[in-house]
Formats: structure tokens, sequence, C-alpha cells
């Protein structure tokens, strides 16, 4: 490359256009593995945010857990002994603290599925700095089969645009798994932050996986050319760019 200046301009050109294609790979996978280890640090994230607020919860919830053991052990008692079972909660708790922990063991409860993506919502705010611009600037491809993936780009692409918040009446669930169901799919209709959480974490998503094939195979016709003249090979240089260099 430091003789380059003393090149032919026509194979001078066709060398840069090959520098200028193999650098245009190498950021792409740059971006695209800088957008997995982003949102793969947010459900980090999410994961220590809820392992912390159970440590921090855990000796409440120990305080309950032996409260209600020694209710339950005193109206076991009052059971077997006919006694008045309210009677019984009062030996050992006034009825308003009773009435009072009761409360206090409700907000202690998590959700159903005790799971880290409650905490995954908090991160949506730091997705929302990025993610525009991502899925802006590239152009995805897929296989049928990632179609609705494809859908989501195309919807979130709009309501960028357009700065709106609601999700239009029909948007793609097929890569809504079970984990995600319930936070995505509620009573009052599709959570457009869940929804937008759910197509980014997917496996297959364009984000990632489907992207990549994208380029490989967009990259991949230059092979067949590349065989033949092995001082070039490994550039990936599509033919129309090939036949300069050759002379």
């Amino acid at each position: 490359m430091q003789h380059l200046a003393e090149t032919a301009p026509v194979r001078r050109l066709a060398v840069l256009t090959a520098v200028a294609l193999e650098l245009g790979e190498t950021l792409t996978d740059l971006a695209l593995d800088i957008f997995d280890r982003l949102f793969g640090s947010l459900f980090r994230r999410a994961e220590r945010r809820h392992a912390d607020a159970f440590l921090r919860e855990g000796r409440a919830v120990t305080e309950k857990v032996r409260l209600y053991a020694r209710i339950g052990a005193a109206l076991t008692a009052a059971k077997a002994s006919g006694a008045n079972v309210f009677a019984a909660i009062e030996q050992e708790i006034s009825w308003e603290r009773f009435v009072a922990t009761v409360a206090e063991a409700a907000e202690l409860v998590p959700s159903e599925d005790f799971d880290s993506l409650d905490q995954l919502d908090a991160q949506y705010t730091t997705i929302r700095r990025w993610a525009p611009t991502f899925l802006s600037v590239f152009e995805f491809k897929a296989a049928p089969t990632a179609e609705p993936l494809l859908r989501a780009i195309g919807i979130l692409r709009d309501l960028n645009a357009a700065g709106r918040r609601p999700l239009p009446p029909e948007v793609p669930l097929d890569f809504v798994g079970h984990r995600w169901r319930h936070y995505v799919v509620t009573d009052d209709g599709v959570d457009r932050r869940y929804w937008e959480l759910a197509f980014a974490s997917t496996p297959t998503s364009p984000a990632s996986t489907r992207a990549r094939t994208a380029w490989q195979r967009r990259c991949a016709t230059s092979g067949a050319w590349n065989a033949h003249f092995s001082p070039w090979t490994g550039w990936n240089i599509p033919p129309c760019v090939a036949a300069p260099m050759t002379n």
C-alpha cells in the first residue's frame, strides 16, 4: 500500500475501492457487536438490580416468615383446642399490627415469575438513546421465517421518524417468547416498551445474526473471483471492481 501513489490511476482506484469494501464490512460487524454488547450489559444490569432488591428485602421477608410461622402455630393450637382463633392471633400480635403486616407482606412479594425482566423496563430510556439510530442506518434482510422481525423494524422506523409512541393496532408477536409474553401482552394491549425490548433481545433478530448473514451473502458473491487471483484473495472484491486490478 505504501507504493499505491505510484500505480496507475485505474488500478489505484480499484485498490482503494477494495479497501473501502473491507473497511465497511469490518465497521458493520463492529457496530453489530457493540449493539449486542450494549444490550447484553443492560440485561446484566437488570439482573444485578433484581438480585440487589432481593438482598435488601431479605431481612424483612425473613421477619415476616417468622411472624407468620408463630401465628400459624397459634392458629393450629387454637383450632385443636377449640379456642377463638382471633384471640390466638392477638396473643402474638395486636390485630391492627397484624393487618399492617399483611399489607407490608404484599409489598414484599415479587412478581409471580420472580424474573429480572421486571427490572429491564427501567433500562428502556437508555436503549432509546442509540437503538433508533442503529435501526435507521442499516438495511436488514432475512430468511422468510424471520419476516416478523423485519416488519417490527419497519414499524419502529416509522414510529421513530414520526416521533410517535403508541404502537399501531396490529404488530407482529411471533418473536415474543413465553418468558416475555405477559410483559408484552397486557390487559391494556401490547406494551410498547416490552415489545421493543423483546424484539431487540431475540436471538435471531435482524439486529444481530440476520444482519451479519445478509452482509456475508453480499460479500460472498466475490468469492469466485478471489479464488482465481491469489494476490487479492481475501479482499472480498466484487467482480465489477476486479477487472481493472488485473490489468
